[in-house]
Formats: structure tokens, sequence, C-alpha cells
């Protein structure tokens, strides 16, 4: 491996996950160059970046991206987003299942494509989740009716991609991220502060007692970079153990309770709420409430609309969430940084400033905006479709 000698594409490079990881490979001396492959690559840019416009599931865009770019490195971070509008089954298929089949058989024919790293999701793992560890069967195969069909094409996109290790001379690895937060964040904090900016943040679910797995951004994107580098190592003639084919949970190896988080992510947008003003609902009780809403929804509405309260949302506040990152720091040398607080502070203000600034009552009609929302950029873009 040589100073400045390797070529990544990255999916998704226009994501929360994906701008930290182009961030860090800005400064990491390897790479000579970094490709961003995107259907609209025009937020989150950086200078120094190739942009592409393109989209996974065409085989056109996709094998027109190889041979322009031709990679050493693919970090396929890609995937639709749970909360947009329009996210449906069909989708997370096309884009988790199809995209990615369609990213490794040009990776695998490219004779310069030596590394193929995955952002795969700790959901992958098969409930209960307490400590899981790689060894953990993943979770069971859903049906396209399944809410969580996300769940399903992480982990068909997952197997696929650690069969393909050894193939055409390609070395792969699966990263199963925890719940990620941070600058770039659309997900996580944009989804507290809708409850925040709605006055739903006095009403606390469950006694706050299980644990979550959180992964803040720049801890997502060290991992990425160690990962590469490692895959990037002869483990035979460096005595260094096996990392190919592997599969890694990362996350920031401090769980915390799910309402504590929240209330972080609350006091740094401002609020002020004293703990003894907190109403706290039993989980039971909730979850039953739901069900009930769903099923009158689904009956009145032939299932055309669906209430606020879910029966999925109260599972995700009041189940335990928790992986083991032993893993990732014996054979990545993943050791994660306490920066919390920083990617907290940092994910509120650049979600509030691509809406409103800091008019708070504005910005409950504003957070699904955030989705939407299109910056102006001159950066250096390619149209992959049109080549």
């Amino acid at each position: 491996m040589s100073m400045a000698s390797e070529v990544a594409l990255v999916t998704g490079g226009c994501g929360c996950v994906g701008f930290h990881v182009v961030k860090a490979l800005l400064n990491d001396p390897m790479f000579s160059s970094i490709h961003v492959f995107s259907r609209n690559p025009t937020i989150n840019q950086q200078s120094g970046v190739e942009y592409h416009v393109g989209d996974l599931t065409s085989e056109t865009d996709v094998a027109c991206a190889f041979s322009v770019i031709q990679p050493t490195v693919v970090f396929h971070i890609a995937s639709p987003n749970t909360n947009a509008n329009g996210a449906s089954s069909t989708l997370f298929y096309q884009v988790n299942v199809d995209g990615t089949k369609r990213l490794l058989a040009h990776a695998k024919k490219m004779p310069s494509t030596k590394a193929f790293i995955y952002t795969s999701s700790s959901s992958v793992s098969k409930e209960p989740f307490h400590f899981n560890d790689e060894l953990r069967p993943l979770a069971d195969i859903g049906s396209p009716t399944d809410f969580n069909y996300y769940t399903t094409t992480k982990v068909l996109a997952d197997e696929m991609v650690l069969r393909a290790n050894g193939e055409g001379g390609l070395s792969t690895c699966c990263l199963r991220l925890a719940t990620v937060y941070g600058e770039c964040d659309n997900q996580m904090i944009p989804g507290l502060l809708k409850v925040l900016h709605e006055q739903r943040h006095k009403i606390q679910i469950g006694e706050n007692k299980v644990l979550m797995d959180v992964l803040s951004a720049t801890n997502a994107a060290r991992a990425h970079i160690l990962s590469c580098q490692a895959l990037l190592k002869n483990p035979e003639k460096d005595n260094l153990p096996k990392v190919d084919g592997e599969a890694f949970f990362i996350t920031d190896g401090r769980p915390l309770p799910f309402w504590t988080f929240s209330r972080m992510v609350w006091e740094e947008a401002g609020d002020t709420t004293k703990i003894e003003e907190i109403r706290i609902l039993p989980a039971w009780l909730v979850y039953g409430l739901a069900v009930i809403a769903e099923w009158l929804y689904w009956i009145f509405t032939w299932g055309q609309k669906t209430p606020k309260l879910r029966s999925h949302i109260i599972r995700y506040v009041t189940m335990e969430k928790t992986f083991s990152i032993e893993k990732a720091r014996e054979l990545l040398g993943y050791h994660p940084v306490d920066d919390r607080d920083e990617n907290i502070k940092k994910g509120v203000a650049w979600c509030l400033s691509q809406n409103t600034g800091s008019n708070m009552k504005q910005v409950s009609t504003a957070i699904p905006n955030i989705y939407l929302h299109v910056r102006n950029s001159n950066k250096s873009r390619r149209d992959c479709r049109s080549q």
C-alpha cells in the first residue's frame, strides 16, 4: 500500500454517515482521489471531492461510474432514509438488495477494485438486542408487507457482501452501525426536535432504565477508515488478524437510556424542562393503545392513513438495543472517541440551520423540510447518466 495511491468510490456520500466518511477520507494521505456517487449530489458537498450523478437502480449508471472512476476501494453507504416520504418495500429492495448486488458485480469485475466496505445496520442482528455480538444469528427475513422491511433488505445485503469476499480478488466486510447522530443527521436528531417543538417531550413512556447504543457520526467514519486500512493490508505477510469476510458492530461503546439521550438533544436545543415536570406512562399501556389505534385507522381508512402513535415506535423507545464492539476493538483497532456532546451540539445546530435558524416557534413546521432540503453548490459534478 503506497501513499496517495487509493481511489475511493462512496455511495451515499451526501448523507450523514457518507458526509463524515468523505471528510475522513480527505484527511487520509493514502487516497489520491475521492468520488461520490449519488442520485442528487447537491447537499453536504465538500471541496476536493468529485461528485457523480447516478442511480444505484440503474445498471448503466453503475457501470459508467466504475468505468470512469476505476476505484480501488468502494464504501457502499447509500440506503433510502427510513423517515423519508415515499420510502417503500420496493424502494428498499431496489437500492439495498439490487443496488448492492449491482455494485458487487462491477467491483469483482473491475481489476483495480480491491476492497468493499458495506455500511450495514445493528438491526440485522436477531432480537433480543442484549450486547449482541457477531455470532448472534441475523434477523429472520420478513415479507415486503412488514413495516420494518428496511431491516429485511439490510440482512439480505449484509449476507451478500460477506459471501462475495474473495470473489474476483475482492476483500469485503460489513460494519453494523448503531443509530447514528451528529452533523448532517436527518433522522435521529430531527425526529427528536420534532417531538420537542410539538410539545410532546414532557411525556415519557416507560421507566427509562433500558439501555440503547448510539453512534456518533465521527466514530462511524473512524470505523470505516480503520476497516479500509485493514482490508488493504496483507494479513499473511504482515502477521495480522483476518478481517475480510467479517462483520463488525460499531457503537460509541457507552449505552444509555433512550430518554436520557433525548433530553440531551432537547437541552441542546434550549429546553429547560425539569424532571419533575415529566409525566411517566406505563409502556404496556401505551403500546396497547397504539395497537388499538392502528387497527381502528386500518379499518376506517382502509389502510390509507396511520396514527401518530405507532406500536413500532413504542417498541423502539422501550426495548434494549445494546451490542458488543469487542471484535471491532480487537481486529480493527476501533476505540471510540468520547465525542457525544460535541456531535449532539453540531447535529442540533445543523438541523436548525437547514430551516429557520434559532427561531424555535417556527421549527415545528420546518423540521419535515429537512428531508427535501437542497442547497445550491458549484462543486465538481459529473452525470453518469449522460456518459
